[in-house]
C-alpha cells in the first residue's frame, strides 16, 4: 500500500499509522504453544497440564480487538542520541516522524556516535527555529542551524554505519563537523539523510519489505513507541522511578482500558509495519 501524502499524529486522537488510516485497536503477534502442550501432557498428569495449559493462555490470549491507542506524547529526536524536542502534532513520511532522527554525528571511520561513547551528546540542545530548521545548542559555543534535508546543492555522499546497517549520508559543511568536533572534544562530522526517495534502510528481516517504509538513522525502526503501562510495571519493580524520558521513545501511547502484562507481546500493525517489543533488552540512547 503506498504511502498517503503526509499523514499525521496528535496528542490526544486516535494514532494514525503509517499509511495514514486510523489505528483503533492493538494487535498481539502470539505463538501457538497449547496445542503442543496438550498432545504431550498425558491424563495421568492432568493437574499439572491444567495448569500449564492456563499460563500459556494468559501470555499468549491477544488483546481485544476493540482496545483504542492515544497519544499522550511526542518527542522527535533530530539528531541521533542528542536531546529531543517535545511536539503536539507532527507528520509522518517513509521515514517515521518528520525530522526525527534525520541528523547522525560520525567518527572519521563512518561509524555513528552515541551517549555510549561520549556522554557530551546528552549535553547538545536541539531546537526548531521559525522556518522549521533544527538549531543545535551547547554551552560555550554559537548556535548552529543545520540545513534540512534536500536544502543543500551538491553535497557530498558517505558512507556510514548505524549497528549493522551501512548507508549513504550526505554530509554537512565544514563548520557543522568543527562545531561538533568542539562540543564533544574529538574529530567527528555530521551527516544528513539524502533526500527524498533516496535514503533507503530496510526493517529488520521479518518485519515486512514495503519500499514506501523504511528507518532514518535510529535503532531499526521508523517509530519507537512504549505505553504508559510498561512505564508504571517498571516503577513498580524499581526502588527510584524514572520517567519517560529515559527511554527516548518517539511516542507515548495509553491503551484505554487495557490491562499491562509483562508476558504479552503486544504490537502495532500499519501496513507491512510491525514492531513487537524487545524482550529483555533494555532500550539504549537511540
Amino acid at each position: 500500500v503506498p504511502l498517503a501524502p503526509h499523514p499525521s499524529v496528535a496528542l490526544g486522537r486516535p494514532v494514525e499509522n503509517p499509511i495514514g488510516k486510523c489505528v483503533a485497536q492493538c494487535t498481539v503477534a502470539r505463538s501457538e504453544p497449547m496445542d503442543v502442550a496438550l498432545g504431550v501432557l498425558g491424563s495421568a498428569l492432568l493437574p499439572l497440564a491444567s495448569a500449564a495449559v492456563f499460563v500459556l493462555w494468559r501470555c499468549t490470549r491477544p488483546i481485544s480487538a476493540s482496545k483504542q491507542v492515544c497519544v499522550k506524547q511526542l518527542w522527535i529526536y533530530p539528531v541521533k542520541s542528542c536531546r529531543g524536542i517535545e511536539i503536539r502534532e507532527c507528520r509522518i513520511d517513509r521515514l517515521g516522524f518528520e525530522l526525527d532522527r534525520r541528523y547522525l554525528i560520525v567518527d572519521p571511520e563512518g561509524e555513528f556516535m552515541s551517549q555510549r561513547r561520549s556522554p557530551d551528546m546528552a549535553r547538545i540542545i536541539t531546537s526548531l527555529d521559525r522556518d522549521g530548521h533544527v538549531v543545535l545548542s551547547f554551552e560555550g559555543l554559537a548556535d548552529l542551524r543545520l540545513p534540512l534535508p534536500g536544502e543543500q546543492q551538491g553535497a557530498a555522499h558517505l558512507t556510514v554505519k548505524v549497528w549493522g546497517d551501512t548507508m549513504e549520508a550526505e554530509a554537512l559543511p565544514p563548520a557543522a563537523d568543527a562545531w561538533a568536533t568542539a562540543a564533544l572534544g574529538r574529530p567527528v562530522r555530521i551527516v544528513v539523510t539524502l533526500p527524498g526517495q533516496q535514503h533507503t534502510r530496510a526493517l529488520p528481516e521479518g518485519y515486512g519489505a514495503d519500499p514506501d517504509i523504511n528507518a532514518a538513522f535510529s535503532d531499526d525502526f521508523p517509530f519507537l513507541v512504549c505505553t504508559e503501562a510498561s512505564l508504571a510495571e517498571l516503577n513498580r519493580r524499581l526502588d527510584t522511578p524514572v520517567s519517560m524520558l529515559n527511554f527516548r521513545w518517539g511516542a507515548t501511547r495509553r491503551l484505554i482500558q487495557a490491562e499491562h502484562r509483562s508476558c504479552r507481546r503486544p504490537a502495532l500493525r500499519g501496513g507491512s509495519l510491525v514492531h513487537n517489543c524487545y524482550r529483555g533488552r533494555p532500550p539504549g540512547s537511540c
